[in-house]
């Protein structure tokens, strides 16, 4: 589920709590994506503007957001342009060795999507990898934060609130009505166990939603169960849920 497009994150980056929240949104995205972190650091809140890099990761990197090994984080709040990005890129790398670089991924990371009809972004990033020696070099843009967003439903979910894009009471993703439904038990439920017996009535479903047929009715003790339902049997067909 979208919560939270491209145009929403500009919008927000021109608020002052972005400043202190940017940080923390994109520290949750990495948590949420990363599969083995061996050091992690950045400051947000009223910490967010200390001295040194806004973000310092070592992490198996998980493509195509978060780098593999070392990699030092630059956040520009003030907008996403070639002349932005170059003050920020021309700042952090005299900050760093030449040898220093080679091991060291450097991104550079705005609320704000690219907008810059002089510099393409794949054009600016290529002649920055020429003309220094870090490892890679990402910029991240609102279009990319919005797709990685999407990949973390529970963080988008979050900052939609912080961005006052959903209610703070009464509305649920698909995710969090899951987690929060199969917690209740002892034994948390996986999508086999719930629809187990119930395989004609998932197809069914599934076949109604695919083809529009109309309403379909089933019978549960409570509404939740049915709803815990429907989530099983689209999340099983479409291998949303990995538990692996």
């Amino acid at each position: 589920m979208k919560w939270i497009t491209a145009t929403d994150l500009q919008h927000w980056a021109a608020t002052l709590s972005a400043r202190a929240a940017f940080p923390e949104l994109i520290a949750d995205l990495i948590r949420a994506t990363a599969r083995e972190i061996q050091s992690f650091r950045f400051p947000s809140g009223n910490k967010a503007q200390v001295r040194g890099f806004d973000g310092w990761l070592q992490a198996t990197g998980v493509a195509p957001y978060v780098p593999d090994g070392l990699s030092v984080w630059e956040f520009g709040a003030s907008g996403a342009n070639a002349t932005k990005a170059l003050s920020d890129f021309n700042k952090r790398s005299k900050e760093v060795s030449a040898d220093r670089q080679k091991e060291t991924t450097l991104v550079l990371a705005s609320p704000y999507t690219w907008d810059d009809p002089q510099n393409k972004l794949p054009d600016w990033i290529a002649d920055r990898k020429k003309s220094s020696d870090w490892k890679d070099i990402i910029f991240l843009d609102g279009v990319q934060i919005e797709d990685w967003l999407q990949l973390c439903p529970g963080v988008s979910a979050r900052y939609a609130v912080e961005m006052q894009l959903r209610p703070l009471e009464g509305a649920q993703s698909s995710d969090e009505f899951w987690q929060e439904f199969t917690y209740r038990f002892k034994i948390p439920l996986t999508e086999e166990v719930l629809l187990c017996g119930r395989e004609a009535q998932a197809d069914e479903l599934l076949q109604g939603l695919l083809h529009g047929q109309g309403s379909i009715q089933f019978a549960a003790d409570a509404p939740d169960e049915v709803i815990a339902f429907a989530i099983a049997a689209v999340a099983k067909q479409s291998g949303i849920h990995d538990y692996s």
